[in-house]
């Protein structure tokens, strides 16, 4: 059976590299926040892979915002609510203002680029890009290279059950 997927992500060079990364499996994705909180209480899946920084989408007053906010750890700890057992968060780092997300750029840091808890399988990953040549995903039409994040290393760490140690 192949492994189900949703990854939360709103940069479209992003969603194009976890496409080619991920394309042996079953991979869903969202782009905000109130979509992936709807998809994770529809639908199960095996695994949550998430950027920290996510737009909160359109809410019950049909407004739009776009602006993004560090909402991805409560859709990582809504995911797990939901019996999602592997779950990731992929960031950049070394970029955040908020408390919350600054965390991830310097607090409890186990190994060089991994945050665990323990017996839960949530994973954190700094900085984890991949300078891609655009070229070679030629359904895409772009001739330029690009760093992206490798949402494959993510997920391979999950499913190996790797924890940074």
């Amino acid at each position: 059976m192949t492994t189900k997927i949703l990854l939360v992500e709103d940069q479209q060079d992003n969603i194009r590299a976890a496409k080619e990364f991920l394309k042996e499996f079953d991979l869903t994705i969202v782009k905000n926040y109130n979509d992936a909180i709807r998809v994770i209480s529809e639908k199960s899946f095996d695994v949550l892979m998430t950027d920290v920084n996510i737009p909160k989408g359109k809410d019950s007053v049909c407004t739009n915002d776009s602006k993004t906010y560090p909402l991805g750890l409560i859709i990582a700890l809504r995911a797990m609510s939901h019996g999602i057992k592997k779950v990731g968060i992929l960031t950049s780092g070394d970029h955040h203002t908020d408390a919350i997300t600054y965390a991830f750029d310097g607090g409890i840091k186990i190994g060089t680029d991994i945050y665990c808890t323990n017996n839960c399988n949530i994973y954190v990953i700094k900085d984890s890009f991949e300078k891609v040549d655009m070229n070679k995903w030629a359904s895409y039409g772009n001739t330029k290279k690009l760093l992206v994040k490798n949402w494959g290393r993510l997920l391979e760490k999950l499913l190996n059950g790797e924890n940074g140690n």
